[in-house]
């Protein structure tokens, strides 16, 4: 019997999202999560390893001035999502390019922002469109977890791992670094009541 890939890669980036929102303390609806989950699987079927393509600004502009306006909402979308994975899979990408990942950033929330305006929302709460537009620095720093809980991991990653420790004393950042065979300075960790 075949081995379904795509299911087996749906419910492995569905785990790795729910413990980073857990992780992160990031609260998602239940929607959101799923699209997250569809993106990672996607863009891993496809193998997608490192962003490319038109600069993302040009394809933001084309997309919101398509002449036909049923390729608008997939553009936008194409945008919204490219910026998301480049955000939180390839944020040395985004350095390497002297782009600012602020500016990534502002594309991706304007892409999402502008299919929920084209979707025209008139259900209860916010459109998952909506969502990710307003909640794109949350995020694309949860996709940055879930990349470190991967076999994406870099020595890059390892040292932006130990700046963040040092920075915010996360314990959960702590125990990813003693798993990478990394130990955090024992005087950082009792000062923070972590040891």
């Amino acid at each position: 019997m075949p081995v379904r890939v795509e299911a087996n890669l749906a419910v492995y980036f569905d785990e790795r999202i729910r413990e980073a929102a857990v992780d992160t303390e990031t609260e998602i609806s239940v929607e959101v999560a799923h699209y997250l989950t569809e993106l990672l699987a996607e863009k891993a079927l496809r193998g997608e390893c490192a962003p490319g393509g038109a600069p993302l600004a040009l394809e933001l502009v084309a997309a919101r001035t398509a002449e036909e306006p049923e390729d608008r909402l997939p553009r936008l979308r194409a945008v919204g999502d490219a910026a998301l994975y480049e955000c939180g899979f390839f944020p040395d990408h985004v350095e390497r390019r002297g782009v600012s990942r602020d500016y990534v950033i502002d594309l991706g929330s304007r892409a999402y922002g502008a299919a929920e305006t084209l979707v025209g929302w008139r259900g209860r709460g916010v459109h998952p469109y909506g969502e990710l537009a307003r909640a794109f620095p949350r995020l694309a720093r949860l996709l940055d977890e879930v990349r470190e809980r991967t076999s994406l991991r870099t020595t890059d990653d390892v040292v932006r791992l130990c700046d963040r420790y040092r920075e915010t004393g996360s314990p959960a950042v702590a125990t990813r670094l003693i798993a990478a065979g990394v130990l955090p300075q024992l005087s950082t960790m009792l000062r923070r009541g972590l040891a």
